[in-house]
């Protein structure tokens, strides 16, 4: 499944089921490979009162979606 959007640079692969922390997903961009993330709390207060969802998205960019590279805090795209 592709939903192309002009103004997104990613492609929505497949969705799965609810979200857990510890979760690790993969977003493909349009010609440039796979980029992994990590759900680190699916209860976030960064801007409200809770609920929000934390996710952490690693820099680096793999050709396929798996393997899995190693996702390590130092790789973060945007560190916190």
């Amino acid at each position: 499944m592709t939903d192309a959007d002009p103004y997104m640079n990613l492609e929505v692969l497949k969705r799965s089921r609810k979200i857990r922390e510890g979760d690790i997903f993969v977003m493909k961009m349009q010609q440039a490979g796979y980029i992994h993330g990590r759900v680190i709390s699916t209860d976030a207060s960064g801007f409200g009162d809770g609920g929000e969802i934390l996710i952490y998205i690693y820099a680096p960019v793999s050709p396929a979606e798996l393997p899995i590279p190693t996702l390590r805090r130092e790789d973060l795209l945007v560190p916190p």
